[in-house]
């Protein structure tokens, strides 16, 4: 392959690579919200909760009562489909991750090979200029050995 096709290969992995960054940072703010989300159902539960308590201290009637116990019931199943669902999204990420890290690998063997190839031809030219400073070298010696020439 040669080292222009190398480096649309190398374009291409790029591109990929920042893809993937974007879907892994995506998956992760979907986590932060997610978890941020379980921390407000939390928050409100404990909240109504406590405000159950304090109307009960002064007084409740039951279908106030019976009202405050389903409504917390219904935030504590929000809350348990909450707790189920985080490992599905903790698993994305996990997958986004991986992703990234095999085309950011891809990325690096491409960028590896190109710079191992730029090396070889690099030595290949200082060989080359070497041996014609060489001959140059031999020329101009065999002139001063040789004036007629």
């Amino acid at each position: 392959m040669s080292d222009k096709a190398l480096i649309l290969v190398l374009e291409q992995h790029k591109k990929h690579e920042q893809q993937a960054v974007q879907e892994l940072a995506q998956a992760q703010q979907q986590l932060v919200a997610f978890r941020q989300q379980f921390a407000n159902l939390q928050n409100y539960r404990n909240q109504y909760v406590k405000q159950m308590h304090e109307k009960g201290a002064s007084g409740l009637y039951a279908d106030s009562y019976s009202y405050y116990q389903k409504f917390i019931v219904k935030l504590e199943e929000a809350m348990l489909q909450q707790q189920a669902a985080l490992p599905k999204v903790m698993h994305q990420v996990e997958l986004k991750k991986r992703h990234w890290v095999e085309m950011q690998s891809k990325r690096k063997a491409v960028e590896t090979l190109l710079a191992k190839r730029a090396h070889a031809a690099q030595k290949k030219a200082d060989k080359l200029e070497q041996k014609m400073l060489d001959e140059f070298a031999n020329f101009q010696f065999y002139q001063k050995q040789n004036p007629s020439f």
